[in-house]
């Protein structure tokens, strides 16, 4: 079925949502990302990058006060 469904559907006209789909682990997988998103709001510190990730120079660029 997963194959089949690849090769004649995936990003093609008939790549609809079917009534017949459980849908049930997408809604377990937004709770999840609600609860982590919930989790850093209401965190005393803020998600940090590790030191030489590559997006942490950016990050720190954007969250000065006069950032060129």
């Amino acid at each position: 079925m997963y194959d089949d469904y690849i090769a004649t559907r995936y990003h093609k006209p008939g790549d609809v949502v079917r009534p017949e789909w459980d849908l049930a682990g997408a809604l377990d997988d937004l709770q999840i990302y609600f609860d982590v998103g919930l989790d850093v709001a209401n965190g005393a510190t803020y998600p940090e990058w590790r030191s030489g990730a590559e997006f942490k120079a950016v990050r720190d660029r954007m969250l000065r006060p006069n950032r060129p």
